[in-house]
């Protein structure tokens, strides 16, 4: 029999407290969503900058469409090598990550030496991929082409990009030509001081293809580099701090949830432009807040999520996330002004043994569907 949870709503605050932590997403079934054309290419990003929050405290990058996990067992006898230059001059510490172009594990990373070479040993025969897409250095991210280098964000091979090697072969020059590429600086205050540890994130305009995010520094500043030519828009966004999302405009700073590029918000960039002062400046936003307990134990319940969607726009503001301080009290940070609706559901990846429901004790077993409908205060 299941139970039936103590949902309340306590506090509606502007700028109120907010839990220090992040809420796991399952990326495997946001791939398979993206997969289905269940959620759209933005929904996907903005999930995944959630996780990527998360890795950003031990000052790891966002995800990469390749299998990070899954680095294949090397063992075999075959060898590529290569060198990396930019203008003819050799450049060291650069690193070449090798990708197996069938399963797209990761076979591992090499850093140049004085010479500008690299080479990985040990490798089975296959087919393989090769990129120098370090996003913290100045060179504009490529994948290796025997046709020429492929400027790319993520990297697909093709027949051109594939390195064939068979038991004991090698295949040597495998090599780079680097170009520098635009950089984009800026600072994150909220008016007063900086805001240290925020996710800042761009993405280019149609047809430039590219997106990095960046971690802003304890003075609240973020850099960009290795950018190609091309026109891009860069935003903060994230589900669970205290400030409402936003993008950077010429006219200024612009609260957005679904951030829109338009022509005060496009950064035009050419070759190895320098680009200072994209700033932003945060608003802190609304905060709700309560408890979500059993109610016959009144400890906090983790299998069920809390959910809110502005009633203006419930088909795509599901992107808040709830924080949970460990007693049962949540809270939801960072809201717009605006009015909206909360809601509970089942955590795909746990067993769930508690009745989802709509604010104020509107019992469910789809209950977005029921927010859909017009059901909830």
């Amino acid at each position: 029999m299941k139970k039936i949870i103590h949902f309340m709503i306590c506090t509606l605050l502007i700028g109120g407290a907010y839990a220090d932590g992040s809420t796991e997403v399952h990326k495997q079934v946001l791939e398979e969503l993206l997969a289905e054309r269940l959620i759209t290419q933005l929904d996907h990003d903005k999930k995944q900058a959630e996780l990527s929050h998360i890795k950003s405290r031990n000052m790891q990058q966002t995800k990469r469409p390749i299998n990070l996990e899954m680095q294949a067992q090397k063992g075999g006898t075959a060898t590529i090598s290569g060198t990396v230059q930019s203008g003819g001059m050799d450049l060291e510490a650069i690193s070449i990550v090798l990708y197996d172009a069938t399963t797209r594990a990761f076979m591992g990373a090499e850093s140049t030496d004085q010479f500008g070479s690299y080479s990985f040993t040990g490798l089975s025969a296959g087919d393989y991929f090769a990129v120098a897409n370090n996003d913290s250095d100045e060179y504009i991210n490529v994948m290796w082409s025997s046709v020429g280098m492929v400027v790319c964000s993520y990297c697909q091979p093709d027949g051109d990009s594939t390195i064939s090697v068979a038991d004991a072969g090698s295949q040597n020059g495998i090599d780079f030509n680097l170009t520098v590429g635009a950089q984009v600086n800026g600072q994150i205050t909220d008016g007063s001081a900086a805001v240290a540890g925020e996710y800042v994130t761009i993405r280019g305009i149609a047809p430039t293809e590219y997106h990095a995010s960046q971690i802003t520094d304890i003075s609240g500043n973020y850099s960009f580099n290795g950018l190609p030519a091309g026109s891009y828009y860069v935003t903060k966004m994230h589900p669970s701090d205290i400030y409402v999302d936003a993008m950077w405009a010429s006219s200024g700073t612009v609260n957005c949830f679904d951030c829109q590029p338009d022509v005060d918000s496009t950064l035009v960039l050419a070759a190895a432009e320098v680009r200072n002062g994209v700033d932003m400046v945060l608003t802190i936003g609304a905060s709700i807040s309560g408890d979500l307990v059993d109610d016959v134990t009144l400890l906090q319940v983790d299998t069920l999520g809390v959910r809110v969607v502005d009633v203006d726009d419930i088909y795509s503001n599901w992107y808040f996330m709830a924080e949970l301080d460990g007693s049962g009290v949540y809270t939801v940070s960072g809201l717009p002004t605006g009015n909206y609706k909360v809601y509970l559901e089942p955590y795909i990846e746990m067993e769930n043994r508690h009745i989802p429901e709509i604010y104020n004790n509107i019992q469910c077993n789809a209950c977005s569907t029921m927010i859909y409908d017009g059901a909830g205060d």
